[in-house]
This record gives C-alpha cells, structure tokens and sequence, in this order.
C-alpha cells in the first residue's frame, strides 16, 4: 500500500521548482563528492546492444544503449545530464525518462 506522505513528498518533488532545486542542490553536491561517478562500471553486449551503465549522483545509475549495428542510441533515465555527456559517444536519438509521475 502506498503511504501518503511518500507520495505528497514524491509530487512536490517531481512537479515543483522547490522540487527542481533540491534535485540541482543533490546532483552538485554528488559531483564534488565523486567526481568520478559512485562505481567503476563495464559495457555489456547482449543481443546486438552495448549497454553502457553510468552512475549518477550517489547510488544510482542511466544507461547509454547503443544498437551495435547501426551505431543508434538511446539514454535511459539521465538525472544528471553532465554525467551522461561526458561519456557520450554518439548523438541519442532517443531519452528516456522513466520516474516521473
């Protein structure tokens, strides 16, 4: 069962500037504890796809898929865009965001 508060939390998290300044508040205070990123990750291919892992912020990660025949890319989930264009081999042709409410 979901509890109220956690969900009163989560929109004005999402859906507000408050929320937005946090979340720009947490990605700067990420990027001077780790510079590097939380984890030292490897690609992985599997059916076609390399699957780059980026880890964001403090214990989370966005991944950059690429189809390894056509060179075409999507990014899942990058809640720090920096993190993610700087391991950027490739133009996107798709983001994909998938913790909004």
């Amino acid at each position: 069962m979901e509890k109220p508060l956690f969900r009163l939390a989560y929109v004005l998290y999402s859906n507000t500037k408050l929320g937005m300044c946090y979340h720009k508040r947490q990605v700067k205070n990420a990027r001077k504890r780790l510079p590097s990123g939380h984890s030292d990750v490897k690609p992985l291919i599997f059916n076609g796809l390399k699957i780059f892992p980026i880890p964001m912020l403090v214990d989370n990660y966005s991944y950059l898929v690429v189809a390894t025949e056509t060179g075409c890319g999507v990014v899942i989930d990058p809640s720090d865009p920096q993190a993610v264009q700087v391991r950027l081999v490739l133009n996107p042709t798709n983001i994909i965001i998938n913790n909004h409410s």
